[in-house]
């Protein structure tokens, strides 16, 4: 048996619960008939990282700075929580990553070369975005 559309549980268009009636006949031209429920259930989807991060600039010792990365990540998991976490690089002294909010802030206390930096973001069910 297969859906014509695949169900979305994080939007259906009913309970995600669908009753269909199997028709049985056998060799014997006997006939069987019997209702069946059906409910899909809920799969935990990998979030996905979304659009590019332009160049940053946080000047040192003159002001606070803050980029909310959590805007760069969607994950359609209803009722996912988030984490993140910075996987690649070290952010310049005075600027920190947190964790539950994915906001990198703080006002840079040194001089720092240009880098690059990954950030990953994890869902409740442990699939991760880059």
């Amino acid at each position: 048996m297969t859906f014509k559309a695949a169900p979305n549980f994080e939007s259906p268009a009913s309970s995600n619960t669908y009753t269909v009636t199997l028709d049985a006949t056998d060799a014997g031209s006997r006939k069987s008939t019997q209702a069946m429920t059906i409910a899909v259930t809920n799969v935990n989807e990998a979030p996905t990282a979304s659009g590019a991060i332009s160049a940053q600039t946080a000047v040192n010792v003159q002001s606070a700075w803050s980029l909310d990365l959590s805007s760069y990540f969607v994950d359609v998991g209803a009722g996912d929580t988030h984490s993140y976490a910075l996987t690649a690089g070290t952010l310049p002294a005075g600027l920190t990553l947190n964790s539950a909010t994915g906001v990198i802030s703080g006002t840079p206390t040194a001089d720092s070369a240009a880098s690059t930096y990954t950030v990953t973001m994890t869902d409740s069910g442990g699939l991760t975005a880059t």
